[in-house]
């Protein structure tokens, strides 16, 4: 959700908070604000208030580009931000950006992600799509954790075994971080946190 500015000097934005019972989080701070309420919030011109809802998993590419064709290979960074049932969910659509193959050939990749119990999933939301982009996922920010995890694991399609990855946890934006991750979008994985 984005509040835009849209009058000159000023200093403080009342931002409305849809859903008594959302939680959402500045997508910069990772500061929380509860729904149902508006409080007013300092800006500035080099900040645009942007939060995401809890409950959801947003996909945003790590670089930026003059073209469709500039993004079409620049990996991805995932966030999740947990609702307070430690929950999300969220979906990612991807073609080659400049043909009707996405129509015509059925080439495109539809990934759906599912947090819950501390574990997230990367899977098919289609398997109608054909499209193997190649993409990677970079890095994965888990926001509104309840405490420091003991251990995270990633888990490849078909592997037993889960990986013990390094992390970074946070505690005052109570948030979790991986990084280094040598993951495509297009493939099966689990990300669990101990």
């Amino acid at each position: 959700m984005a509040c835009p500015v849209t009058e000159s000097g000023v200093a403080e934005l009342e931002v409305i908070f849809p859903g008594a019972e959302q939680l959402w989080y500045d997508v910069k701070s990772a500061e929380v604000h509860h729904g149902g309420g508006t409080p007013s919030l300092p800006v500035t011109l080099e900040t645009i208030p942007l939060y995401q809802r809890g409950g959801t998993v947003v996909c945003r590419a790590v670089a930026v580009g003059t073209c469709t064709a500039d993004l079409q290979k620049t990996p991805l960074a995932v966030t999740v931000a947990l609702d307070a049932q430690g929950a999300a969910n969220g979906e990612v659509y991807l073609d080659d950006g400049h043909t009707f193959s996405y129509r015509d050939k059925r080439e495109f990749c539809l990934r759906s992600f599912h947090m819950m119990a501390g574990r997230l999933q990367c899977r098919d939301a289609s398997e109608a799509g054909s499209y193997k982009c190649g993409i990677a996922v970079r890095s994965v920010e888990v926001l509104g954790l309840r405490g420091q995890p003991s251990a995270v694991r990633v888990y490849r399609a078909g592997a037993t075994e889960g990986v013990s990855v390094e992390y970074e946890y946070n505690p005052e934006r109570r948030s979790l971080t991986v990084g280094e991750l040598e993951l495509t979008v297009e493939d099966d994985w689990d990300i669990q946190i101990c």
